[in-house]
């Protein structure tokens, strides 16, 4: 019998005796053996051990961190026994309740901090995934986190940079890390991802009978008098009827909202907060951080979305800077080499860090400045836009990941800082001049053509100062209309050459006649006046319209093939702006163009008669398939998921534009291919496309598979670069793309 059969058999005939053994701990038992518990089981028996199973072979400090992950899980299991004997608690309750796994989620995090160990991407990794955990938290749609199935899938999301950066380094060095690597993420998508979506998908379900868990009480002292007496039963045989339940005196809730129902002065018995008991007057202030306050910023923000703004040290070893919005004079200045500064979240702010510090993360900030001195580790740029970041000592290393905008401005201490960027676009690095009191120049022009820099610098001062000044002193509250001029003509159609004189003018009106002036209400209406009156009327105004017999409706006619209407000759881009969802499409227009559009699930979309000089226009389809039988001139895919294109040659270029996980095979030739913010992609090259060109840009996941040396070899795989590594060297930077294994 197999061996992990076996083991399953044993585990349940365990629970099994547990449950029948005693009537004490039957609720434990009966907990234990849950259909939910069960499959946790088995999914930590099934992905924990495999990830623990490759630390062991590792060693160190990924054998350490990884068994705080197994204890984490272990300790979740503990929790979804418990939540099966126990009410729903309150907040505070929740807290407590959750107190154990958050000691550990912390643990893992203090092993990121300090000196930065050569498996400082493994620990991230499973500092920043252990926070999935936090789903057990979710309690309602109002409770500010996400759905339990989509907080797992976020959490990961974050800790996925770091477990690919595994995958890159030790790729050619050590498949242990590798095989790591895998087994972390399979732990979380699909392993954890798929446990709760078939057990918990709408989160924890909590006893309707079962205990209450408590809030965090302070200690009572140690001595204290007796417990009272419980008070006598009540008389089985007492004469009194039975008080009715709208009679009995409410409790818990409901005797709370009926007192403030009363309009009684329900605050009156309150203790007052005086002004020296205020946390802001506090003389031990200093140095006090909150419970609530220790957890890392991966697990606070899977119980909130938004949060008051943040400045303070965690810890004693994190800086965390959040939500700040439109502060310019942000300043950390007692920090050391050992501290890291993780900002969050800001917007419009400036922030000035006055010291040497370990790492600084900068995450989902829009037009941020961040200056700083030194960084022991790296500057870490990720999910960001319109951000500026200046170093005016030394930083080892500076990455940029998934950023739009960004501008890196390096002392000359930092030149020889290694700036590795993915996913990233409008990042430019700026460098000191030559001399004192030179202009900051972009490397791309520096040591070529001083005249380009004389030329951006004319342009850039034609407006600002410029045109500026100049609408500010004479015109800041725009032009100044004279009051007695001309008036300016509106364009009118031209007259012709020749034309029937105009009448004579109708005889003026005699001053002397006898009839009254006709009220304004009695004339005759003109225009739209006279048409709402008409219809106002009753009369059927729509009598002498001419009447469309069904001959003449477009679906009858008969020469409308090949007819194509007005609103279909425009391009995709003008029709998505009229509407956002639209009929499946696959149609030839104007002769020129093939459009396929919105086919869902269609697994044998195919073109056939198509020639060199027409395109092809793919646009939001998914787990679609199309083949394009013949050579046409260009192919764009754009904004399609789960999507498979098979063409046989291209003249111009294939161009895949916005698109998640689509396949893409030439059986043909292509001379251009080209990528761009795409996440997943299958290139399959046939032997006549090896020399294809292709061109990447905010992608990743980009793999490209090219037939065997013999007819019956399997394909051979190869992963294009996603992260790009520049070095300044001589004057201007040197771009290398970071190493992919081949197939």
């Amino acid at each position: 019998m197999d061996e992990k059969l076996l083991q399953r058999l044993e585990s349940a005939v365990a629970r099994l005796e547990l449950l029948s053994s005693g009537s004490g701990g039957g609720g434990d038992a009966a907990a234990a053996i849950d259909p939910s518990v069960i499959a946790f089981d088995e999914f930590m028996e099934q992905y924990v051990g495999r990830l623990m199973s490759a630390a062991k072979k590792i060693g160190g400090q990924v054998e350490d961190v990884t068994k705080l992950l197994q204890q984490a899980f272990s300790v979740q299991k503990e929790l979804l026994i418990q939540i099966k004997q126990s009410q729903k608690p309150d907040m505070a309750g929740l807290v407590e309740f959750l107190k154990p796994l958050n000691e550990v989620i912390i643990k893992a995090n203090a092993m990121t901090e300090g000196r930065r160990s050569d498996v400082f991407n493994h620990l991230k990794s499973v500092a920043d995934s252990i926070s999935a955990l936090a789903w057990i938290a979710y309690t309602g749609k109002d409770c500010g986190m996400s759905m339990p199935i989509a907080h797992v899938e976020e959490s990961w999301q974050m800790a996925e940079f770091y477990n690919n950066k595994v995958l890159v380094e030790y790729r050619n060095k050590d498949p242990t890390h590798v095989e790591w690597a895998k087994a972390l993420k399979e732990l979380y998508v699909p392993g954890l991802r798929d446990f709760v979506k078939a057990q918990y998908p709408l989160g924890p379900v909590w006893s309707a009978t079962g205990k209450t868990v408590a809030s965090a009480t302070p200690k009572a002292p140690t001595t204290r008098a007796p417990a009272p007496p419980p008070p006598p039963p009540a008389s089985l045989f007492t004469s009194e009827a039975p008080q009715p339940s709208s009679s009995r005196p409410k409790v818990g809730m409901s005797a709370v909202f009926q007192e403030i129902s009363s309009g009684k002065p329900v605050t009156s018995g309150l203790r007052k907060v005086t002004d020296d008991m205020k946390t802001k007057n506090r003389a031990d202030r200093a140095g006090v951080v909150a419970a609530n306050e220790k957890s890392s910023h991966a697990t606070s923000s899977s119980f909130s979305k938004t949060a008051p703004p943040k400045l303070e040290l965690q810890m004693g070893r994190k800086w965390v800077v959040e939500y700040q919005i439109g502060k310019k004079n942000l300043v950390i200045d007692d920090c050391d080499a050992k501290q890291t500064v993780y900002i969050f979240g800001c917007k419009d702010s400036v922030l000035q860090i006055q010291g040497k510090v370990n790492n600084i993360t900068i995450d989902k900030c829009t037009k941020m400045g961040v200056v700083f001195k030194d960084v022991v580790a790296a500057c870490e740029i990720v999910n960001c836009n319109g951000v500026e970041v200046q170093c005016q000592g030394s930083a080892p290393t500076i990455s940029v990941d998934n950023t739009g905008g960004c501008q890196l401005y390096l002392s000359k201490d930092s030149l020889g800082a290694s700036i590795t960027t993915a996913k990233s676009s409008e990042i430019n690095v700026l460098v000191p001049g030559a001399g004192a009191g030179d202009d900051w120049v972009l490397v791309e022009y520096r040591n070529k053509d001083p005249t380009h820099v004389e030329w951006a610098k004319a342009l850039k001062e034609l407006y600002v100062p410029g045109l500026r000044d100049f609408v500010k002193a004479q015109y800041p509250l725009g032009p100044v209309w004279s009051a007695t001029g001309k008036t300016v003509a509106s364009a009118t159609p031209k007259a012709p050459t020749t034309r029937a004189p105009a009448p004579p003018p109708p005889p003026p009106a005699s001053l002397f006649t006898s009839e009254a002036p006709q009220p304004s209400s009695s004339r005759p209406k003109v225009g739209m006046s006279a048409v709402f009156q008409e219809i106002s009327s009753g009369k059927p105004v729509t009598s002498g319209l001419r009447k469309v017999t069904d001959d003449m409706k477009t679906k009858n006619r008969a020469d409308r093939a090949g007819v194509v209407a007005a609103n279909e000759k425009s391009s995709h881009a003008t029709s998505s702006s009229f509407s956002k969802t639209a009929p499946p499409k696959l149609e030839l227009q104007m002769g020129r163009k093939w459009v396929v559009e919105y086919q869902i699930g269609k697994k044998n979309l195919v073109i056939d008669d198509c020639d060199a000089k027409q395109t092809v226009y793919i646009f939001g389809c998914k787990d679609s398939v199309l083949q394009i039988q013949g050579k046409v001139n260009n192919i764009t895919i754009d904004k399609c998921t789960k999507m498979g294109v098979v063409f046989k040659d291209v003249v111009a270029a294939c161009e895949i534009v916005n698109c998640n996980g689509v396949e893409v095979q030439c059986q043909g030739s292509a001379p251009t291919i080209s990528v761009d913010n795409t996440g997943g992609c299958q290139l399959y090259l046939s032997k006549d496309s090896l020399g294809a060109s292709i061109t990447t840009a905010k992608s990743s996941e980009i793999n490209v598979l090219v037939p065997g040396a013999g007819a019956g070899d399997d394909w051979g795989e190869h992963a294009l670069p996603q992260q790009f590594v520049h070095a300044y060297k001589d004057g201007q930077f040197v771009t290398t793309p970071v190493s992919h294994s081949g197939g």
